[in-house]
C-alpha cells in the first residue's frame, strides 16, 4: 500500500468513526401521541391531551409566570383548563377530601401551665396553594412570617389569633408546625398533586 493510500484509509476511517459517533440514540417516547391516561394511585383515569407547542408555551407556561417565577396556582389552573380533558377544577378535587377530615385540633401549654386547644379548618387546595405564592419573597424563597400569618388567617379558626397573641403566650412552633402539616395531609387525600406531577410531566415531555 503506497503512502496516498494510507493517507485515504486513515481519512475514511476517521470520517467513518466521526459519523458512528454522531449517530443519536434512538428516542423512548414518540410526540406523535398527543394524549396519554394517567391512572392516580385511587384507581381513577385522567385524560391528558397535548394541544400544540405554541399554545403551551402561551397558555400554560407564559400564563403562569408571574415576575420571573412560575406561579403554581396559575399553573395548575391552565393545566386542568388546558391540558385535563374533563370537568376539573379545584372544587372537583376538594370533594375528594372526607369532610370529617377537613377539620382537627391540637393543643399547646400555655407559660401558666394551661393547655389550650387550637381548632384547624382545611380551607381547600386552591388556598393551600395561594398561601404558599403570595408568601414567597423576591428571589422565589418563602417568607415564614407571611406564611404563618396566613395560617393564623385561613387555618386556625379559633382562637382567632394574629401575631401579637404570640408575645402573650407559649406555642407558637409548635402550632405553626402543627398547622402546615395539617394543610399537607389533608391535601393529599385528593388526587390533585399526584393527578398535578403527572400533567406537568406529560406537557414536559411533549414540550421538550
Amino acid at each position: 500500500m503506497t503512502e496516498k493510500d494510507e493517507a485515504q484509509a486513515t481519512n475514511t476511517a476517521v470520517k467513518t468513526t466521526t459519523r458512528k459517533k454522531a449517530t443519536p440514540k434512538k428516542k423512548n417516547y414518540s410526540k406523535t401521541m398527543k394524549q396519554e391516561t394517567f391512572t392516580a394511585e385511587s384507581g381513577n383515569e385522567y385524560l391528558f391531551t397535548y394541544p400544540g407547542t405554541f399554545f403551551v408555551q402561551q397558555k400554560v407556561v407564559d400564563a403562569s409566570m408571574v415576575n420571573g417565577f412560575q406561579d403554581k396556582v396559575l399553573l395548575y389552573e391552565a393545566l386542568m383548563k388546558n391540558i385535563l380533558e374533563g370537568d376539573y377544577d379545584w372544587d372537583y378535587f376538594d370533594k375528594q377530601i372526607k369532610d370529617e377530615d377537613k377539620t382537627n385540633s391540637v393543643t399547646a401549654e400555655d407559660h401558666d401551665g394551661n393547655e389550650v386547644e387550637y381548632k384547624l379548618k382545611y380551607p381547600g387546595l386552591k388556598r393551600q396553594y395561594s398561601m404558599v405564592e403570595e408568601s414567597r419573597t423576591v428571589n422565589g424563597s418563602i417568607a415564614m412570617a407571611e406564611f404563618n400569618k396566613q395560617l393564623m388567617q385561613h387555618v386556625i379558626v379559633s382562637p382567632n389569633i394574629k401575631f401579637d397573641y404570640w408575645d402573650h403566650h407559649d406555642g407558637y412552633q409548635k402550632i405553626m408546625e402543627e398547622g402546615n402539616v395539617f394543610l399537607g395531609t389533608v391535601g393529599s387525600e385528593s388526587d390533585f398533586n399526584e393527578v398535578m406531577e403527572a400533567t406537568s410531566d406529560f406537557v414536559n415531555r411533549m414540550f421538550r
